[in-house]
């Protein structure tokens, strides 16, 4: 990893500051973000990525907040907010799959939009990246599993099975 000058271009000043990625890029990698990236404002109620739908892009957000929303038997379920410096669709772009949820602006928003070869590029050249994007990715996937299944009780255990399955799928391929 390059350890000069971290500081990005007054062109960009969005990848300064306490960012998922702040002590993990060089410059030059801050730069093929910004070079690689396009930057998308959204005002509030804007929907990012749409539930179901392949789309091939990976979302870091510069400014404001958006909410993941699944849709599960005509029911809406938050699975969370995320803000400045969080990555969104990483799942569904890395591994070609269909997003697992909406993603919609609860205000006015700025991301930089990578496309997911260039984003794999990235990951691929800067393995301390690599890692805390899978460390993110493991424990947002527990996260919806969890609330995806009923609590857990002592008596009733069904449910464990599915939850085994996905800390054995994501911890042992990623972590590590």
């Amino acid at each position: 990893m390059d350890t000069q000058n971290k500081t990005v271009p007054s062109t960009f000043p969005s990848l300064t500051g306490n960012y998922v990625f702040d002590d993990l890029l060089s410059l030059r990698e801050r730069q093929f973000l910004v070079e690689h990236g396009q930057v998308r404002s959204l005002t509030k109620g804007d929907t990012l990525c749409h539930q179901n739908a392949m789309e091939d892009s990976v979302y870091v957000l510069l400014t404001g907040e958006v909410e993941i929303i699944e849709n599960v038997d005509d029911k809406q379920i938050s699975l969370g907010k995320l803000r400045k410096g969080d990555i969104v669709g990483e799942i569904g772009a890395l591994f070609s799959l269909p997003r697992i949820a909406s993603v919609t602006a609860t205000r006015p928003s700025v991301v930089l939009e990578v496309p997911s070869k260039d984003f794999a590029e990235l990951l691929n050249k800067t393995p301390i990246l690599q890692g805390a994007v899978y460390q993110r990715l493991y424990e947002r996937s527990l996260k919806t599993a969890m609330q995806s299944l009923p609590v857990f009780t002592q008596q009733d255990n069904s449910n464990m099975p599915e939850l085994s399955r996905v800390l054995k799928c994501w911890g042992s391929k990623y972590l590590n």
